[in-house]
């Protein structure tokens, strides 16, 4: 399908230069950040009621990187969400600044909204029992489902999702922020996927069905994120980010999950989705061209954004899988969901690596051309 070019040997920096990585050490685990506090739900009790007058029935939430409790009051539904130590706070901050930023520009998107303390401030602190010191925010709650389940959504569902993030993405067209260029390992414009140390810990059906691909994989990523378009970036609206209000409906009604955000290039938000769909699709090439339908009737794609998403979707499977790999090989404690995930993942590349590139590409052309820019 494609010529294959030479691999290169890797080691992250944990900076994000935008060319020309410098290696200082290699990935670890520590660089995931899964390390969410297990603070009593007593305490945040506690914490809910003196920082922001809250009292209601206290709810533990799944969380990788942020211990997250629904509190449940007579004036709605909140998550208190309780950093892990050692969190930059930038990079709450980060989080904290956008959707304070959608809620002031795009008042109308489907986001959780941040709730200030009584004292103002948006970010606090809460103490564990060991004495270590966590950032701690509030978000309103966003009920729903998640689209993890959902298998074939409707074309028309899927325009309606590209719409969603191509606003999101347009609000934050001009936003910045100081945290912006952390490093991110599930950001595939980051370089990891060149990385020998990944390519170590890749299983073996993962090699046997890139084949050949990883040599192109590695011009991929040194070529076609030059010249796009980088903006912060959602970076993770995958189905289990995606809300609809129950099992059988296909309308989103929420986008949660700020916290792997990041500068990267604007198309890259899209990949992200599209892997995720097609993942689940009989038809992917349809999928994607849905999606990429409803985000260019908002923000429209340029050309060489419509090149590379092909491109862009397989770096993104690609690199799912090796982050999965990796993280099973080092025993990260989230193996349970890992192995769950892995066999659609798997699947997904395989049917995506027999598609035809160029098909997609010019199907994408001559339906996105009267919006495109």
């Amino acid at each position: 399908m494609h010529s294959p070019c030479g691999s290169t040997a890797f080691a992250i920096s944990l900076a994000r230069p935008h060319t020309g990585w410098v290696p200082t050490r290699e990935l670890t685990l520590e660089d995931f950040r899964f390390n969410p506090p297990t603070i009593s739900l007593d305490d945040v009790e506690s914490a809910a009621r003196h920082l922001y007058g809250l009292s209601g029935r206290m709810t533990q939430l799944s969380g990788e990187r942020d211990q997250n409790v629904r509190i449940e009051t007579s004036d709605g539904d909140f998550v208190l969400k309780i950093a892990g130590q050692g969190e930059d706070p930038l990079v709450v901050d980060l989080q904290v600044s956008v959707l304070k930023h959608l809620e002031a520009s795009v008042p109308e998107l489907p986001v959780p909204r941040v709730i200030d303390q009584v004292d103002g401030k948006a970010v606090g602190v809460i103490v564990d029992r060991s004495g270590s010191t966590h950032q701690m925010r509030l978000v309103t709650y966003l009920p729903g489902v998640t689209f993890d389940a959902a298998r074939n959504v409707p074309a028309s569902a899927l325009q309606a999702i590209g719409r969603v993030q191509a606003r999101m993405c347009r609000a934050l067209s001009g936003f910045d922020h100081a945290g912006a260029d952390h490093f991110m390992p599930w950001d595939i414009s980051n370089g990891l996927i060149q990385s020998d140390q990944l390519w170590r810990h890749a299983q073996a059906d993962v090699i046997a069905v890139v084949g050949d691909q990883r040599g192109y994989l590695t011009d991929v990523v040194s070529a076609r994120f030059d010249g796009l378009r980088r903006q912060v970036i959602h970076n993770d609206a995958h189905r289990g980010n995606l809300l609809r209000a129950n099992e059988s409906s296909h309308g989103l009604t929420g986008v949660i999950d700020f916290g792997d955000m990041v500068k990267a290039p604007l198309v890259d938000d899209l990949a992200v989705s599209a892997s995720s769909f097609v993942r689940a699709s009989d038809d992917p090439i349809t999928s994607v061209e849905s999606l990429a339908t409803g985000f260019n009737s908002v923000f429209p794609l340029q050309d060489e954004e419509v090149d590379a998403l092909f491109d862009l979707i397989l770096a993104r499977l690609v690199l799912g899988l090796l982050l999965f790999d990796f993280m099973i090989a080092k025993e990260s404690g989230h193996t349970t969901n890992i192995m769950r995930e892995r066999p659609e993942a798997l699947a997904g590349l395989a049917r995506w690596l027999t598609l035809d590139p160029d098909q997609l590409t010019h199907r994408l052309h001559a339906v996105l051309a009267g919006g495109r820019t």
